[in-house]
C-alpha cells in the first residue's frame, strides 16, 4: 500500500510538471526558458521515470531494463524535472512502438572535468524502427514519421521537439539510429555540475564493510540483456554474481555447487520457456541434494498481484519488478542476507545537512516583510532554529524604514501587504545605490512564470513559494548569504522540544505533522500559532460575505490570499484549497460559482477551528495513559472517525484505543477490532459502514 501511494504521489507530481511544461512551451520557442538548477540524484530520477514508464510496460508484456553505470556521480546539479521530462518522452514512445522483446535505457559518463561531468543517456527498442526517410526531420514541431503513425499510435509530434530543445538546454545534443522493423536508438548528452559531495553509484551503494565477499548470487533469466545488467550491478557492490538463462540450467548448477560452492540467493525471472520460474522455484525449494536451500528472489516485468500470489505460495522470498532500481536492488540482497545491520554509504537526507548547507552563515542579520503573524511566526522559528537574527516589518513601507537603519544580510518580501506591496517596496529600494547588492527574495503562494517575471522585473533576486519548504529556504539562504564570521544569536541553543507532548498526525482538515514540521518541531510555537489564526480568521467567512456585499472586491482577495498562505503553513490543506478557490472565482468575477465557493470555504473553516479544539482539549499523553470515555465523548470520537474516513485521511491507530476501554463486551470487541483492520487495511468504504455498527451500540 505504501508503495501504491507513493507511486501516485511521483506521478501525480510528475503529471503537474508536464502540465507546466506544456503550458511553457512557447517561452521554450522563444528562447526565453530557464532551467532550474538544483540537486538532482540520478536514483530518483529514474524512480520517478520507472513508475510511469514502467507501468507500461508491464501492461505491454515486454521488459524494460535499467543499465546505468556504477561510475555515474550520486548526485549533480542540475534541472531533476526537465531530465525527467526528456527520459519519460524518449521511454514511452519506445514502449509505444515496441510490442514485444525489450526498452533498454543505459547512462554512462561521457566526459569528466573537477566541476563538471557530461553523461550520455541511450534508450533503445526492439520495435518497429524507422526507415532513412521517416527519420528526416523527427525532430521538428509536430512531425511524426508518417500519418499512418498518428492514426495507430496517437501524439500530437510535439514531444521529441521539445525533448529537443530541453536537451539543447542542458548543453547537448539529441540523436536517433534506427533500422526499419528491427528497432531504435535515441541518444542524447547533457551536462551536468558536480555537487560538492561527488560520490558515485557505485560509491555510494557500496557496503562499508566487504561483508562476506563469499556472499554468492545466482542470476536465473533468459534475457541477455537483462542478465548482464543484474550481474554488473551486483558484482558493483562487491558480490559474486552468475548467470545462467533457464530454470533447468539453474537447478543443476544449485545441485553441482550444493557441497563446495553453495549460492545464498538467487534472483529468479518468471516468464521463461520450458520452465518458468515458479516452476523452477518449487523444483530448488524440493531438491533433497541442497544442504543449504537458497533465498529465491523472484524478478519480472510482471508485477500483477496473480504472480505475486503465485510467489507467495510457491514459498519465495522476495519479489522485485524490473526495471529494478539500484538501490531496490542492494536494499533486497542486503534484507535477505540477514546484514541490516552494516550500514551502506548511499546519502540520505536529514537535519544535520541543513547545518551543513549554513555552515558560515549563523549570525547573519534577515529582515522579514510579512503581514500575516503566522506566516511572521514560521518564517521567525526556521531562521533562529538556523541560527540567523531575524527582524520583522508588516509592510513595505516598514520594510523600507527597517532597511535604512539596520544592517540586512537578506531580505524575505512577501508580495501582497497593506499600505505598500513587496514589488513596489522592492522597486523603491533598489532606487539607492547602497542597496542595489542586497539579496532580496520573492516570499509568495504565487508562482506562476508571470510572477517570477514580475518579482524579477521589481529587482528581486529570487523567489520561494509559501507555504515554506525548508528544503528550498536552506539553498536560498546559502546561494545568497556571504559566509562570514558572525555572533550567534543568544538563544541560538534554545530547547524547543516538549517533553511528554503527543499529538496526532492528522485531524479533519488539519495535516497536524506537516505543521510541526513547519515549525521545526516545536509543538508548543506550532499550537500558539493555530490560536493566532483561530483569533485573526475564526470570523473570516462572516467578513469576506460583509466585503462582497459592500463591493470591496480587493479586500476579500487581500484577505482570502492571508488566509492561504497561512493556512498552508499550518497544514490546514482543505481551508488552504478552499481559500484559493474562491480567491480565483472572485478575482474572475465568476458570479455562478462565488455562492458555493464561499459554502466550501465556510465549511472548510468550520472543520478546521474545530479540528483545533479537538487538539487543544484532547488527550495527548501516551494511548495507555487515555481513560474510558463516556457517552458523549465516545459519539464525539466517531465521528471524528467518521470525518477522517469520509476525507480520506490518514487515521493514527490510537484514535482507537479509548473505543477499545469503552466497550467491554466481546461482540462490541470485536466490532471495534474489525474496524481497526479495515481502516489500517484502507477499506474505507466498509470501514464507514462498520462505524455505523458501533455507532449503534
Amino acid at each position: 500500500q505504501h508503495a501504491y501511494i507513493s507511486n501516485i504521489l511521483a506521478s501525480s507530481e510528475l503529471l503537474l510538471g508536464v502540465i507546466n511544461d506544456i503550458l511553457d512551451y512557447s517561452k521554450i520557442d522563444a528562447g526565453k526558458m530557464d532551467l532550474e538548477i538544483t540537486e538532482l540524484h540520478i536514483d530518483q530520477v529514474l524512480k520517478n521515470m520507472v513508475n510511469t514508464a514502467g507501468q507500461q510496460a508491464g501492461a505491454k508484456g515486454i521488459e524494460f531494463l535499467l543499465d546505468i553505470s556504477p561510475d555515474i556521480p550520486f548526485t549533480m546539479l542540475g534541472d531533476p524535472l526537465r531530465l525527467n521530462q526528456v527520459l519519460i518522452n524518449l521511454c514511452n514512445n519506445a514502449i509505444k512502438f515496441t510490442d514485444k522483446g525489450e526498452v533498454v535505457l543505459k547512462i554512462t559518463p561521457l566526459d569528466k572535468t573537477h566541476t563538471h561531468i557530461r553523461l550520455q543517456f541511450s534508450v533503445s527498442d526492439t520495435g518497429i524502427g524507422l526507415t532513412e526517410d521517416q527519420q528526416k526531420g523527427l525532430f521538428e514541431s509536430f512531425s511524426q514519421a508518417d500519418s499512418s503513425t498518428t492514426r495507430k499510435y496517437g501524439g500530437t509530434g510535439l514531444g521529441l521537439a521539445i525533448c529537443r530543445d530541453l536537451v539543447y538546454m542542458m548543453d547537448g545534443t539529441i540523436s536517433v539510429q534506427s533500422e526499419y522493423q528491427k528497432g531504435s536508438c535515441f541518444s542524447f548528452d547533457a551536462r551536468f555540475k558536480l555537487a560538492e559531495e561527488t560520490m558515485t553509484v557505485r560509491n555510494a551503494f557500496k557496503l562499508n564493510e566487504p561483508l562476506e565477499k563469499t556472499a554468492r548470487i545466482l542470476i536465473v533469466d533468459d534475457n541477455q540483456v537483462s542478465r548482464d545488467i543484474l550481474a554488473t550491478a551486483i558484482e558493483a557492490f562487491g558480490f559474486k554474481a552468475t548467470a545462467v538463462s533457464s530454470g533447468i540450467e539453474a537447478f543443476e548448477l544449485l545441485e553441482a555447487n550444493a557441497e563446495s560452492k553453495p549460492f545464498d540467493i538467487v534472483l529468479m525471472d518468471w516468464q521463461m520457456p520450458e520452465m518458468d520460474g515458479i516452476q523452477a522455484s518449487k523444483k530448488i525449494k524440493k531438491s533433497l541434494l541442497l544442504a543449504k536451500t537458497p533465498t529465491i528472489i523472484m524478478v519480472t516485468a510482471f508485477g500483477s498481484g496473480e504472480v505475486r500470489q503465485a510467489a507467495r505460495e510457491a514459498g519465495l522470498d522476495g519479489f522485485l519488478t524490473k526495471p529494478v532500481e539500484p538501490s531496490m536492488l542492494l536494499n533486497t540482497i542486503v534484507e535477505q542476507l540477514g546484514i541490516s545491520q552494516l550500514q551502506y554509504s548511499k546519502p540520505i537526507s536529514h537535519p544535520q545537512k541543513n547545518t551543513q548547507a549554513l555552515e558560515g552563515l549563523v549570525g547573519a542579520k534577515i529582515l522579514v516583510v510579512e503581514d500575516n503573524r503566522i506566516n511572521q511566526e514560521v518564517a521567525r522559528d526556521m531562521l533562529c532554529q538556523s541560527g540567523f537574527i531575524v527582524d520583522i516589518a508588516e509592510n513595505g513601507i516598514e520594510a523600507i524604514r527597517s532597511i535604512k537603519s539596520g544592517d540586512y544580510d537578506l531580505v524575505l518580501m512577501d508580495i501582497q501587504m497593506p499600505e505598500m506591496d513587496g514589488y513596489e517596496a522592492a522597486t523603491r529600494i533598489r532606487r539607492e545605490d547602497k542597496f542595489k547588492d542586497l539579496p532580496i527574495l520573492a516570499l509568495t503562494a504565487n508562482v506562476m512564470p508571470r510572477d517570477k517575471e514580475k518579482a524579477k522585473a521589481a529587482g528581486m533576486n529570487g523567489h520561494l513559494g509559501k507555504p515554506i519548504r525548508i528544503k528550498e529556504l536552506v539553498e536560498a539562504l546559502a546561494k545568497w548569504i556571504t559566509p562570514g564570521d558572525r555572533k550567534a544569536p543568544d538563544n541560538f541553543e534554545a530547547d524547543t522540544s516538549t517533553p511528554g507532548m503527543k499529538l496526532p498526525d492528522t485531524l479533519p482538515g488539519l495535516d497536524v505533522a506537516f505543521g510541526v514540521g513547519q515549525f521545526s518541531g516545536n509543538q508548543k510555537l506550532y499550537l500558539h500559532s493555530l490560536d493566532i489564526f483561530c483569533e485573526d480568521y475564526g470570523n473570516a467567512g462572516q467578513n469576506i460575505t460583509d466585503m462582497l456585499d459592500n463591493n470591496e472586491i480587493k479586500k476579500a482577495c487581500a484577505l482570502l490570499h492571508t488566509i492561504k498562505g497561512a493556512g498552508g503553513n499550518i497544514g490546514a490543506k482543505r481551508l488552504y484549497e478552499a481559500s484559493a478557490g474562491l480567491e480565483k472565482q472572485i478575482k474572475e468575477d465568476q458570479q455562478d460559482h462565488i455562492s458555493e465557493g464561499l459554502h466550501q470555504f465556510d465549511d472548510a473553516l468550520a472543520q478546521f477551528l474545530t479540528s483545533v479544539q479537538a487538539l487543544r482539549t484532547a488527550d495527548i499523553k501516551d494511548s495507555k495513559d487515555a481513560k474510558p470515555l463516556d457517552t458523549k465523548d465516545v459519539t464525539d470520537q466517531i465521528q471524528v472517525i467518521s470525518d477522517l474516513l469520509e476525507e480520506n485521511e490518514i487515521i493514527d491507530p490510537e484514535m482507537f484505543e479509548p473505543l477499545k476501554k469503552h466497550f467491554t463486551d466481546p461482540d462490541q470487541q470485536k466490532s471495534v477490532a474489525e474496524l481497526e483492520r479495515l481502516i489500517l487495511s484502507f477499506e474505507y468504504d466498509q470501514a464507514l459502514l462498520q462505524l455505523e455498527k458501533i455507532a449503534g451500540f
